[in-house]
């Protein structure tokens, strides 16, 4: 190759780049520009209502779902009738929970986050607590496995899809006839629980593997896992999810996973920590799983699950991978793909 080429060659380089760097002062002028107008706006009127996309990062706006919708809050206090106690459906570590009827028809839940003293922090937690969510919302397939956002309210309200079955501890208590409904007293089947088992389990599999960064659930129990009508698998709860810098952050959603298995098997909420009864059940049961009498365990599954002979083997199956989460060495080589890979085949 000729001298004169090399030098055209790289003289068009240089040229590429230098057009690069032209291009990239302008974006910085330009939102040094929109920083100095929004600093002027702020000083000029501090109360102003903030668009809630506003509040997520630059980062998390670029996976923003392109549908999310910002909802007034007269809007929402029509849908809810005004946040009444009647439309109260929990109370939950990050807030409260709405259910709520939009013009149209549509349902919805309105989560109303719990804030700090200080409005400085309130604003802080709240930016925070969307940013988190927000990013694991505009992941690559998350439709498939955590409930989906439909919005967000400027005063610290986000609005998600109202899914039909509820979560899957009342779900639960429904067939032990605690609750109050309609649908009281109709047991989850073996089948249905085996498959919430599974999804709920490929659905931490997409926080730890397929979000970048990887992030770690924090708070798995079965209040956080919500049934659409088909009993798919919907996560809920992710207020308090984290980036998971290690493998051994990712231990504690197995940990708590573990404990579902047993709400599964049991009936009760294990994984609530708020039962003294399930709490009893789970010190009675566990040493049965280790000693492998299976006779005794079986006597102490849920009475409104009924057991067909095909089933017991999954079921004994299942008690020992809740057995294996739940220990302490265990729980630090075990990864949740092992886990799906187990209940694939129990």
């Amino acid at each position: 190759m000729g001298s004169d080429k090399i030098r055209l060659i790289l003289w068009g380089g240089f040229g590429c780049f230098g057009f690069l760097v032209f291009l990239l002062l302008l974006k910085f002028l330009s939102r040094l520009e929109e920083g100095r107008a929004n600093d002027v706006e702020k000083a000029e009127n501090p109360r102003k209502m903030r668009n809630p996309r506003s509040l997520v990062s630059e980062r998390s706006a670029a996976v923003v779902p392109t549908v999310l919708r910002d909802f007034s809050v007269g809007v929402l206090e029509k849908a809810t009738d005004n946040f009444s106690g009647l439309s109260l459906i929990k109370i939950g570590r990050s807030g409260e929970f709405f259910a709520g009827v939009m013009e149209g028809q549509e349902k919805v839940v309105v989560k109303r986050m719990k804030m700090n003293a200080e409005e400085e922090e309130e604003e802080g937690e709240w930016r925070k607590q969307v940013q988190r969510e927000v990013e694991v919302h505009g992941s690559q397939g998350s439709d498939r496995y955590v409930v989906p956002l439909l919005g967000l309210c400027s005063q610290n309200m986000m609005v998600y899809k109202f899914l039909q079955n509820g979560d899957l501890a009342t779900a639960l208590r429904r067939g032990r006839g605690v609750v109050d409904d309609p649908l009281a007293c109709l047991s989850l089947p073996w089948i249905t629980r085996l498959k919430i088992a599974y999804e709920t389990a490929r659905a931490l599999c997409h926080l730890h593997y397929d979000c970048y960064p990887p992030v770690v659930h924090k708070d798995i129990k079965s209040s956080s896992i919500l049934l659409t009508e088909e009993f798919e698998v919907r996560l809920g709860s992710l207020s308090h999810i984290q980036v998971a810098e290690n493998e051994a952050l990712l231990s504690n959603d197995i940990f708590c996973f573990g404990k579902v298995l047993l709400d599964l098997i049991s009936g009760l909420d294990v994984s609530g920590s708020q039962d003294p009864y399930a709490e009893a059940w789970a010190k009675k049961a566990l040493p049965y799983i280790d000693s492998g009498y299976t006779d005794s365990l079986l006597a102490l599954i849920d009475p409104s699950l009924v057991v067909e002979e095909d089933f017991t083997r999954e079921i004994l199956g299942v008690a020992a991978l809740a057995r294996a989460c739940l220990d302490p060495n265990s729980v630090k080589v075990l990864t949740m793909r092992d886990v799906c890979q187990v209940l694939h085949n129990p």
